[in-house]
């Protein structure tokens, strides 16, 4: 179900017309993951395909293209079998990082600061590969840098780094995931402007 503004169809109802209560988006599908930027949408169906839709200002729909929109969900190029996908950048707007069924994470949409974690600043229309080979069990994504977990409780970070938010005791932005310092054993991360995380003897 989604709701609220809808000037570039980021409800997905094939319109554009404000939506005050709950409705379903266009084509029946069963979602088991969803996250809204503020004028973009994604959802990850049963069978771990991608859609996506609303603005495209940089290639963060994921379908090839760098500008314009789509008012009904839109499958994201590349085939992967995605487990969540998590919308990023100023109002989760810019750019997405998702996270395979087998742990591999994924960025598309705009590279600022090496948000995309693929050891690149140039923007990508479609999936490409985070650097590292990490199997990751969790992704958290702000508004330039994400979080991501193994499943050994190792944190990771990738992206902007003002004010130390990636927690490898610089302020120098990485284009690729770092290991977050401290040997923590963590369960829990949450990426927003800064960053926060839970150790599992905390839960």
């Amino acid at each position: 179900w989604s709701w609220g503004g809808n000037t570039y169809g980021q409800v997905g109802t094939s319109n554009t017309t404000d939506y005050w209560s709950p409705t379903t988006p266009t084509g029946g599908l069963v979602f088991v993951d969803v996250s809204a930027g503020v004028q973009i949408s994604y959802g990850v169906t049963s069978g771990g395909t991608g859609y996506a839709w609303g603005l495209d200002g940089g290639g963060n729909l994921g379908i090839n293209i760098s500008s314009g929109s789509r008012q009904t969900p839109t499958a994201i190029c590349g085939g992967i079998v995605f487990k969540r996908i998590r919308a990023g950048g100023s109002g989760g707007s810019d750019y997405a990082i998702g996270i395979s069924t087998t742990g591999v994470a994924y960025g598309w949409g705009l590279a600022l600061e090496g948000r995309l974690g693929n050891n690149s600043t140039a923007q990508v229309s479609q999936p490409v590969a985070v650097c590292g080979g990490l199997n990751l069990c969790q992704i958290s994504v702000g508004t330039s840098h994400t979080l991501a977990l193994t499943s050994t409780g190792t944190a990771y970070a990738w992206g902007n780094n003002t004010s130390g938010k990636l927690g490898d005791n610089s302020i120098t932005n990485r284009c690729t995931p770092v290991a977050v310092c401290g040997g923590h054993n963590f369960c829990f991360v949450n990426a927003s402007d800064n960053s926060f995380v839970i150790t599992s003897t905390n839960v």
